[in-house]
Protein backbone atom coordinates (compact mmCIF):
# COMPACT_ATOMS: atom_id res chain seq x y z
CA UNK A 1 0.00 0.00 0.00
CA UNK A 2 1.02 3.25 -0.95
CA UNK A 3 1.76 6.54 0.77
CA UNK A 4 -1.17 8.24 -0.35
CA UNK A 5 -3.33 5.23 0.13
CA UNK A 6 -2.68 5.05 3.62
CA UNK A 7 -3.86 8.94 3.73
CA UNK A 8 -6.88 8.69 2.13
CA UNK A 9 -7.53 5.58 4.32
CA UNK A 10 -7.23 7.82 7.18
CA UNK A 11 -8.97 10.89 6.15
CA UNK A 12 -11.90 8.58 5.30
CA UNK A 13 -12.12 7.20 8.62
CA UNK A 14 -11.87 10.87 10.09
CA UNK A 15 -15.00 12.07 7.84
CA UNK A 16 -16.75 9.38 8.68
CA UNK A 17 -16.79 9.09 12.23
CA UNK A 18 -16.01 12.85 12.85
CA UNK A 19 -15.28 13.60 16.30
CA UNK A 20 -15.58 9.72 17.40
CA UNK A 21 -13.10 9.27 15.20
CA UNK A 22 -10.85 11.95 16.32
CA UNK A 23 -11.19 11.10 20.28
CA UNK A 24 -10.89 7.35 19.49
CA UNK A 25 -7.50 7.92 18.00
CA UNK A 26 -6.57 9.83 21.47
CA UNK A 27 -6.66 13.67 20.16
CA UNK A 28 -8.65 15.96 21.90
CA UNK A 29 -7.95 19.29 19.06
CA UNK A 30 -8.44 18.63 15.40
CA UNK A 31 -5.47 20.74 13.88
CA UNK A 32 -3.41 18.61 16.67
CA UNK A 33 -4.68 15.24 15.09
CA UNK A 34 -3.89 16.66 11.60
CA UNK A 35 -0.47 17.52 12.42
CA UNK A 36 0.60 14.14 14.30
CA UNK A 37 -0.89 11.83 11.65
CA UNK A 38 0.69 14.25 8.78
CA UNK A 39 3.97 13.49 10.43
CA UNK A 40 2.99 9.91 11.24
CA UNK A 41 2.57 9.69 7.04
CA UNK A 42 4.60 11.95 5.68
CA UNK A 43 2.83 14.92 4.61
CA UNK A 44 1.91 18.63 6.06
CA UNK A 45 -1.20 18.94 7.97
CA UNK A 46 -3.67 20.57 5.65
CA UNK A 47 -2.78 17.54 3.63
CA UNK A 48 -4.81 15.72 5.72
CA UNK A 49 -7.05 17.87 6.31
CA UNK A 50 -8.54 18.45 2.57
CA UNK A 51 -7.87 14.71 2.04
CA UNK A 52 -10.96 14.53 5.24
CA UNK A 53 -12.82 17.47 3.77
CA UNK A 54 -13.02 15.15 -0.17
CA UNK A 55 -14.95 12.72 1.69
CA UNK A 56 -17.16 15.06 3.90
CA UNK A 57 -19.94 15.93 1.82
CA UNK A 58 -20.73 11.57 1.98
CA UNK A 59 -21.30 12.22 5.67
CA UNK A 60 -23.30 15.72 6.40
CA UNK A 61 -20.70 16.85 9.39
CA UNK A 62 -18.78 19.45 7.80
CA UNK A 63 -19.45 20.54 3.86
CA UNK A 64 -15.63 19.80 2.84
CA UNK A 65 -15.35 20.08 -0.74
CA UNK A 66 -19.04 19.27 -2.08
CA UNK A 67 -17.99 21.30 -5.36
CA UNK A 68 -15.92 18.86 -6.37
CA UNK A 69 -16.53 15.33 -7.63
CA UNK A 70 -14.76 12.16 -5.86
CA UNK A 71 -11.84 11.34 -7.67
CA UNK A 72 -11.39 7.68 -8.52
CA UNK A 73 -8.33 6.88 -5.97
CA UNK A 74 -11.13 8.42 -3.75
CA UNK A 75 -14.22 6.46 -4.63
CA UNK A 76 -11.99 3.11 -4.61
CA UNK A 77 -11.45 4.54 -0.60
CA UNK A 78 -14.85 4.79 -0.19
CA UNK A 79 -16.03 1.22 -1.76
CA UNK A 80 -13.52 -0.90 -0.42
CA UNK A 81 -13.87 0.66 3.43
CA UNK A 82 -17.42 2.09 3.74
CA UNK A 83 -19.28 -1.14 4.72
CA UNK A 84 -16.72 -1.53 8.40
CA UNK A 85 -17.69 -0.10 11.35
CA UNK A 86 -15.94 2.14 13.56
CA UNK A 87 -14.15 -0.09 15.27
CA UNK A 88 -12.55 -2.09 12.48
CA UNK A 89 -11.65 1.05 10.21
CA UNK A 90 -10.04 2.63 13.54
CA UNK A 91 -8.40 -0.61 13.75
CA UNK A 92 -7.19 -0.31 10.13
CA UNK A 93 -5.91 3.21 10.55
CA UNK A 94 -4.38 2.41 13.98
CA UNK A 95 -2.20 -0.22 12.06
CA UNK A 96 -1.46 2.20 9.15
CA UNK A 97 -0.24 4.67 11.78
CA UNK A 98 1.73 2.67 13.54
CA UNK A 99 3.47 1.25 10.76
CA UNK A 100 4.41 4.55 9.00
CA UNK A 101 5.53 5.50 12.68
CA UNK A 102 7.60 2.72 12.86
CA UNK A 103 8.81 2.70 9.36
CA UNK A 104 10.31 5.82 9.70
CA UNK A 105 11.86 5.23 13.25
CA UNK A 106 14.00 2.55 10.89
CA UNK A 107 15.06 4.86 8.60
CA UNK A 108 16.54 7.71 10.67
CA UNK A 109 20.39 7.62 9.95
CA UNK A 110 21.23 6.73 13.80
CA UNK A 111 18.99 3.64 13.95
CA UNK A 112 20.70 2.57 10.48
CA UNK A 113 23.26 -0.20 11.54
CA UNK A 114 26.76 0.15 10.08
CA UNK A 115 28.04 -2.78 8.06
CA UNK A 116 31.02 -4.03 8.47
CA UNK A 117 32.82 -6.84 6.58
CA UNK A 118 34.83 -10.18 7.69
CA UNK A 119 36.56 -12.87 5.07
CA UNK A 120 36.69 -16.58 6.53
CA UNK A 121 37.77 -19.72 4.57
CA UNK A 122 35.02 -21.22 2.90
CA UNK A 123 35.83 -24.85 3.57
CA UNK A 124 37.80 -27.21 2.38
CA UNK A 125 37.79 -25.01 -1.55
CA UNK A 126 40.24 -22.72 0.37
CA UNK A 127 37.57 -19.58 -1.50
CA UNK A 128 36.64 -16.89 1.05
CA UNK A 129 33.50 -16.24 1.78
CA UNK A 130 32.51 -12.02 2.69
CA UNK A 131 29.98 -11.89 5.27
CA UNK A 132 28.20 -8.70 6.66
CA UNK A 133 28.14 -8.32 10.15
Amino acid sequence: MDKKEKLLITAFYLAKFDRVAYANLGYSKINQAHEEIGKKLGYKRNSVKNRRDDFDPLFGHRAGWHQVELSKSNLKIVDAFDHLSEEALRAVVLDLLDEASSRAVLLLPENVPKKTSTYTTRGITGKKLKHFL
